[in-house]
């Protein structure tokens, strides 16, 4: 025999716990009455309740109480189901005195008392039931006031994490795609100048230089030692073709630029015509190899170009100033040594006006 199922057995949801209970209806206010009647018309002196107060007045229960029940000690607000939550919250868990007729007699005889109810007494119950529900119903509107301040205040904060996080992602989140298709048709001429930044830098940028500040730090780490061995080439080329070393000043400009050319793809296979003939082979593997760089002519760029060559103009003129104060004193052989370094000075200008001439005019490199 196959067992059936109702729908009363199946889990009901739980109800939302009410921070106020509910109103005493007339009935059970008229049973809560009667009960304390019963109990102290008994011989027992412990029908009389704790909480009895003989110099509280209410003005919702004294004045209307029936003649029958004004001999009767009442709590304090004995038909208000909230003040009574709070007594049994707070009264001692004991035992209580035992009583003089059991649950059962007590309910019978309270409800036939009910069904012979005269009207002073129904009309007592039902004012005291009324009062009650008032008065819950002004503190539910209270709560729920004061539960949408509350909402409406977590609602702001909520939206304004929500802005705030929204507005730091579309700065940090520019569109990116990758492209590979551009490291396959390098030139086998120029990529052995830049197969290793070929290789660390795969991004290509939809968007200028100056909005687009994502970085990778894979790409950092994997281009950093590649920029590490093309400066120290430099450096070596630098001493070999020209008496002095370059400035810290130089290597940081060059490095600036380089780190600025990460952002764009290091292509092969594009050569710039009139910058191979230069001392700097390093910064012209990078330029010859960037053609997005000449592309967008980032502001950035420009600005670093053009404070690199009004820096070293101004330590030119300071340079200057020091070797005849210090050829006056050192003599010739350290006005010999200051005057390459000017020379230095020099043709690193005639560069830094060539590739500042180069970017002003848009020229793009030759395929």
């Amino acid at each position: 025999m196959s067992r059936t199922t109702s729908k009363s057995s199946s889990k009901a949801k739980p109800k939302p716990h009410r921070k106020v209970p509910a109103p005493y209806s007339p009935y059970t206010i008229f049973f809560r009455l009667e009960r304390h009647l019963l109990l102290q018309s008994s011989a027992s002196n412990h029908a009389v309740p704790p909480t009895f107060d003989p110099s509280h007045h209410d003005p919702h229960d004294h004045p209307h109480r029936p003649a029958k029940y004004r001999h009767v000690k009442l709590p304090p607000y004995w038909y208000s189901s909230a003040h009574r939550a709070i007594e049994e919250k707070n009264r001692r868990h004991r035992k209580s005195a035992v009583e003089t007729m059991s649950k059962e007699q007590l309910t019978s005889e309270i409800s036939a008392r009910w069904k012979n109810l005269d009207e002073e007494t129904l009309g007592y119950v039902k004012r005291l039931s009324a009062v009650e529900k008032k008065r819950v119903k002004s503190l539910l509107a209270e709560m729920d006031r004061d539960g949408e301040r509350e909402e409406a205040k977590e609602d702001k904060e909520f939206i304004k994490i929500k802005t705030l996080q929204k507005r730091a992602v579309s700065k940090m989140m520019d569109p990116v795609k990758i492209d590979t298709s551009n490291s396959a048709e390098a030139a086998p001429a120029s990529r052995a100048t830049s197969e290793s930044s070929s290789s660390s830098s795969s991004l290509v940028c939809s968007v200028p230089l100056k909005k687009h500040r994502i970085h990778l730090m894979s790409e950092v780490t994997a281009a950093s030692a590649s920029f590490a061995t093309a400066a120290a080439s430099s450096v070596a080329a630098a001493a070999r073709n020209t008496t002095a070393l370059p400035s810290m000043h130089t290597f940081n400009t060059w490095h600036n630029v380089a780190r600025e050319s990460m952002m764009y793809p290091a292509l092969s296979g594009y050569h710039m015509p009139g910058l191979t003939s230069l001392h700097d082979p390093y910064l012209c593997s990078i330029l010859s190899t960037n053609p997005s760089y000449w592309t967008y002519a980032p502001s950035n760029a420009l600005l670093r170009l053009e404070a690199s060559a009004r820096l070293r103009r101004e330590e030119e003129l300071l340079l200057s100033s020091l070797a005849t104060s210090n050829a006056a004193l050192s003599g010739k052989a350290e006005e010999e040594t200051n005057s390459c370094t000017t020379a230095a000075r020099t043709e690193e200008d005639v560069f830094a006006a060539d590739v500042l001439q180069l970017i002003r005019h848009g020229s793009e490199p030759s395929k």
